[in-house]
C-alpha cells in the first residue's frame, strides 16, 4: 500500500471508501519528462529541475526531486521494507506506471555515474546562459582544466568569455567560440551519395547486432538464475538453523548490485531485437542528423548540450581556433570519413570498399 502519493500522482478515495492512487496532471508529465532529460546523461539534474519547475503544476525542491528519481514506485512497482520475518522486496503495485522500469534503471545508472564525478560528464554548475551553450564541455588548453565562462564590463559593454579558472589565463571571445563550433558541427553534412552509404552500413551493423542478441539474453539469464539459487539455498540454510542472519544478509548484500545490473541490461536488450519498421527508424536517424549544425544553431541551450554530448562522449579541447576530442560518436565519424573519401570521386566498387572499411 503506497503512503502520501509522490508528485505526478494523487491520493483518491472511492464511493465505498477504497483508497486508490491516481494519475495527476501536468506533474506526472512534468515527471516523465525529467526522467527522460536525466537519462539522457548530458545536464546536471540542478539545470533540469530548474527548468521542470518553470513549467506549469507544482514546484519541487532539490531534495525531493532526487528523491522522486530514485523512486521506483514511476515505473509502477512498490518497494516494501523488510518486517518482522519478512525480508524487504520489490512487488508490482496497483497504480499506474508513469515510466518504463527500463527508463528507470537508466536513470540510477546515470545518477550514480554523477554521484562518483565522473569528468566526462557535464560540469555540476552550469547556468542556463544562451551565450554559453558550452559552458563546462570544453577543456582548456595550457592545464587541461575545464572552461568556465563569465562576463567582463569594459568602458562601454561588457564582454563575454569561456575562460580558465586558473593562472595559467586562457581565454577567448564566447561569441567567436559559439560560431567556431557551429562551424565544427558542419562538417557533418552529407550528400545523397554519402546518405545511401550511411543506410547500408546501417542496415549491415543492425543484421549483425540483432544476431548476436538472442546468445547475451541467454548468457545473462543463466547469470541471473545462477545468483538466485544461490540466494535461495542461503534462505534455505537460514531457515534450517545452519546459517545466522547476519550472513544471510551478508550474501543478499553481495549480489544485489549484480542482480541489478543483470536485470537492467536484460530490460535494456527485452526489445533491442524488435525489427519492425527498421527501414522507418534508420530513415528517422539519418534525418535527425541532417544539416546537424543549422539544428543546433537554432535550438535552445538545453537542446544544444544534448547535441553535443551526443556527438561528443567527452570534453572537447578547445585552442582557440580548433576543437579536438579523443572520442567521437561512431556514426559521427563514419560521415566525417565518407565525405572525405567521396571528395575525390570514387567508382562503384570503391564505394563498396569504402562500405566496407568502415563497418
Amino acid at each position: 500500500m503506497m503512503g502520501i502519493a509522490p508528485y505526478g500522482y494523487i491520493n483518491r478515495c472511492t464511493e465505498d471508501g477504497r483508497k486508490y492512487v491516481a494519475v495527476k496532471e501536468p506533474e506526472a508529465t512534468n515527471m516523465i519528462w525529467a526522467f527522460r532529460q536525466v537519462a539522457k546523461g548530458h545536464l546536471p539534474t540542478a539545470v533540469i529541475l530548474k527548468e521542470m519547475n518553470r513549467r506549469e503544476g507544482r514546484k519541487l525542491t532539490k531534495n525531493s526531486f532526487m528523491d522522486g528519481l530514485r523512486n521506483i514506485a514511476y515505473c509502477g512497482k512498490l518497494f516494501l521494507k523488510a518486517y518482522n520475518d519478512e525480508e524487504e522486496k520489490i512487488v508490482e503495485g496497483k497504480h499506474e506506471a508513469l515510466i518504463s522500469e527500463e527508463l528507470f534503471m537508466k536513470v540510477q545508472r546515470v545518477l550514480h555515474r554523477k554521484s562518483n564525478k565522473d569528468d566526462f560528464l557535464p560540469a555540476g554548475r552550469i547556468i542556463n546562459e544562451e551565450r554559453y551553450p558550452l559552458r563546462g564541455l570544453l577543456l582548456c588548453p595550457k592545464c587541461n582544466k575545464t572552461l568556465t565562462a563569465s562576463s567582463a564590463k569594459g568602458r562601454s559593454k561588457h564582454y563575454y568569455y569561456y575562460h580558465c579558472t586558473t593562472s595559467c589565463g586562457f581565454r577567448h571571445n564566447s561569441e567567436i567560440v559559439n560560431d567556431l563550433f557551429v562551424e565544427e558541427l558542419s562538417k557533418f553534412r552529407f550528400s545523397i551519395g554519402a546518405e545511401k552509404i550511411l543506410k547500408t552500413i546501417l542496415e549491415q551493423n543492425f543484421s549483425i547486432v540483432s544476431n548476436g542478441l538472442n546468445d547475451e539474453r541467454k548468457v545473462l539469464q543463466n547469470k541471473l538464475d545462477a545468483i538466485e539459487g544461490r540466494i535461495d539455498k542461503a534462505r534455505d540454510m537460514y531457515l534450517e538453523d545452519k546459517l545466522d542472519e547476519e550472513d544471510f544478509k551478508r550474501i543478499k548484500m553481495k549480489y544485489k548490485a549484480e542482480i541489478e545490473d543483470i536485470t537492467y541490461k536484460l530490460n535494456s536488450l527485452k526489445n533491442s531485437g524488435d525489427t519492425t519498421d527498421v527501414e522507418k527508424k534508420m530513415t528517422q536517424a539519418l534525418n535527425a542528423i541532417v544539416n546537424i549544425s543549422e539544428r543546433y544553431n537554432n535550438a535552445s541551450t538545453i537542446d544544444k548540450r544534448a547535441i553535443v554530448g551526443l556527438i561528443y562522449p567527452e570534453k572537447l579541447t578547445f585552442d582557440g581556433e580548433y576543437f579536438q576530442t579523443t572520442k567521437i560518436n561512431s556514426l559521427a565519424g563514419d560521415i566525417t570519413l565518407i565525405n572525405k573519401e567521396l571528395g575525390n570521386k570514387k567508382t562503384d566498387k570503391e564505394v563498396k570498399k569504402l562500405q566496407m572499411s568502415v563497418l
